[in-house]
Formats: C-alpha cells, sequence, structure tokens
C-alpha cells in the first residue's frame, strides 16, 4: 500500500494538469483578420414559404435593406434596417461560421454568398 501512495499522487497530478491545460487565458479577441468572411454582407434573397424576394424589395420592406459586418476582431453588427444593429460575435465553422450572443445563427458558404434560416426564412447574403 506504501508503494501504491506515490503513484496514486503522480496521476492526480497529471489528471490536474490535463484539466488546467483546457482553461486556457485566452483574455484577448480572437484574430480572425485572414479569415474570409471579414467585411460586409448584403442580404441578395430571402425565400420564405416558396416565395422568394429580392435586395430590391427587401429594401421596400426594410429601410436601408439586411446588412451583417463581419470583423477580424471576431466580432459582427447585424443591422436588419430598423435602427437597432445588433452586436454579436462569430467564430469559423468548417463550412462557414456561426454567430453568438443575441444572434445565434449558422451561415454557410454557397453560391458566391453566404446563407442561413431563420424561422423557415432562408436568407442568401452577397459581400457588399
Amino acid at each position: 500500500m506504501k508503494n501504491l501512495f506515490p503513484v496514486l499522487c503522480c496521476l492526480a497530478l497529471a489528471a490536474c494538469c490535463f484539466i488546467l491545460s483546457g482553461c486556457g487565458g485566452g483574455g484577448g479577441s480572437a484574430d480572425l483578420s485572414e479569415s474570409e468572411y471579414v467585411g460586409t454582407w448584403v442580404a441578395q434573397t430571402i425565400d420564405a414559404f416558396g416565395e422568394e424576394e429580392t435586395t430590391e424589395e427587401i429594401g421596400n420592406v426594410l429601410e436601408g435593406g439586411m446588412t451583417l459586418t463581419v470583423n477580424g476582431d471576431g466580432t459582427a453588427v447585424a443591422d436588419f434596417g430598423d435602427g437597432e444593429p445588433l452586436n454579436v460575435t462569430w467564430t469559423e465553422t468548417g463550412d462557414g461560421f456561426k454567430t453568438k450572443g443575441d444572434m445565434k445563427l449558422t451561415f454557410t458558404k454557397e453560391d458566391g454568398g453566404i446563407t442561413t434560416s431563420i424561422v423557415g426564412a432562408h436568407i442568401h447574403l452577397v459581400r457588399q
């Protein structure tokens, strides 16, 4: 039993090191400045329940249209033309990116732009 105590202590210490290694400080902002998604994106089409609206039609309903500005520091601003932009954060995924915060959406690369879905509506955005 006396020989087992040092082995258990080493295992416990190794487990603590393993657990704490996942706690990385990461105190700063993410550097996503080289991401292909950085820039301003505007809604080109919205396909809601089989009816498609174009950029011009979106502009008639939402003054100023619908834009998403994706910044290289991991932040983004979504503006739906209502004068109340949403500030969110974002991270890349395998086939696009996702936003976090007040607007949790997944964007996938598609047809020269990015696409997301909100309550049955598919929104396709292109770089401005």
